[in-house]
This record gives structure tokens, sequence and C-alpha cells, in this order.
């Protein structure tokens, strides 16, 4: 694997991004602090995963990032590209 470094130049994803979002989405999902709905929200979250990657495996593209995570995404890009200028 190679360095974030390289990962932020070639525009790949960083490592933790898709475990924030699963964070965020699981936050969502689990409104009251209860073993059942921890367990209603896990398999709410499982659900959507499987169909996000069904469609994905049926040739259709991910939907595109939100404005503001491209946005800080062209920011860090900017940064990482002056590092040691």
């Amino acid at each position: 694997m190679r360095d974030m470094y390289q990962r932020t130049l070639q525009g790949e994803d960083k490592t933790n991004n898709h475990a924030e979002a699963a964070n965020r989405r699981l936050r969502g999902q689990l409104l009251q602090p209860t073993i059942w709905n921890f367990i209603h929200a896990l398999k709410r979250v499982r659900k959507g995963r499987v169909e996000y990657f069904e469609n994905l495996s049926a040739g259709h593209e991910p939907q595109p990032k939100l404005l503001k995570c491209r946005k800080a995404d062209e920011r860090i890009l900017k940064i990482v590209s002056e590092y040691g200028s």
C-alpha cells in the first residue's frame, strides 16, 4: 500500500474516510442507545451498504461526493502538492 502522501497526490481516498462515513451513518440511525436499537441500526446500515454495492456491481456510477468534501479534497491536494517547495 502506498503512503498517504502518494495516495493524496493520486486523488485516491484517504484511509479513514470510509470508516468515518460508516460511523456517521450509524450515529444517524441510532436515536436511543439501547442494545436493540443498536442491532436494528446496524441492520439498516448493512442493508443500505448491500444495496449500494449491488448498484455498483450492476454498473451504476456511485453518487458524487458532497461539494464540501470535494472542496476539502482540493485544499488537501493543494497543501500536499506544495509540500517541500
